[in-house]
């Protein structure tokens, strides 16, 4: 069960993906005090933030890219570097500070049912044609 602490109304300059007000859960209220992490912090890292969907969450993310386009109009976006906000729905759900930012990753899919991945049809396909040549 989620326990809500604090109400925060974002606005986005950059894009309209997810505008107005924000519950604060009792975790992220929790995890804020202990990262040092203040109010003021998210709602910069939620205005000027890149926005990521990852299992089934949002995540605002201030990167070095983020503090290099808004460094002059906004100062406080300094203190910010590598702060995560992750949101599912309306509420905030936990707040963390990482500078190194996740890559996406590739994945394979299977070509058909079962287990097999691209790189072993691949390799299937190579012997093949070893053993036709």
């Amino acid at each position: 069960m989620v326990f809500l602490q604090g109400v925060l109304n974002i606005r986005r300059p950059v894009q309209s993906h997810q505008g107005g007000f924000f519950y604060i859960s009792e975790h992220a209220h929790c995890r804020m005090n202990q990262r040092g992490i203040s109010m003021e912090m998210i709602e910069l890292a939620m205005t000027y933030g890149r926005v990521r969907h990852d299992r089934g969450a949002w995540k605002y993310i201030v990167g070095d890219k983020e503090i290099r386009q808004w460094k002059a109009r906004v100062p406080a976006i300094l203190r910010c570097r590598g702060i995560h906000v992750v949101v599912k729905g309306r509420c905030i759900r936990t707040v963390y500070r990482n500078v190194k930012l996740p890559r996406a990753r590739r994945t394979y899919r299977p070509l058909h049912k079962g287990r097999r991945s691209i790189r072993y049809a691949h390799a299937l396909l190579r012997q093949k044609e070893k053993v036709g040549a």
